[in-house]
C-alpha cells in the first residue's frame, strides 16, 4: 500500500513524479476485442503509469482499452484520484 511508504522524501520541499504511457504487445488472439488491433494483426494494451521518482514506487496506473486510450485523460484522472499536494513537480512528455 502506498500509505506504508515514507511520505517525507522530497526534493527541496517538492514531491517529484513522472508519468508516461506505453503499448505492451501481447500474444496474438483475434477473439480478444479489448486488446486486438486489426490493422496491425496483434494484441496490445496501453499502460499509463504515475511513478514517484524519490520513493521508487508506482502511485497509480491505468490500462484502458485500445479504443479509449488517451494519455491526457489518464493523467487528469490519476491526479483527481490521488492525494497529491500542491508542492509536486510532475514530469511528462507531450504524448
Amino acid at each position: 500500500m502506498i500509505n506504508q511508504c515514507d511520505e517525507h522524501i522530497f526534493y527541496k520541499g517538492y514531491r517529484r513524479l513522472a508519468i508516461d504511457g506505453s503499448n505492451l504487445r501481447l500474444p496474438s488472439n483475434r477473439i480478444n476485442r479489448f486488446s486486438y488491433e486489426n490493422t496491425k494483426g496483434y494484441n496490445f494494451i496501453h499502460l499509463d503509469a504515475l511513478y514517484d521518482l524519490l520513493q521508487h514506487t508506482y502511485i497509480d496506473a491505468s490500462v484502458p482499452s485500445k479504443i479509449g486510450m488517451n494519455e491526457h485523460k489518464a493523467l487528469v484522472s490519476m491526479i483527481d484520484y490521488s492525494s497529491l499536494s500542491d508542492k509536486t513537480i510532475l514530469i511528462a512528455d507531450r504524448g
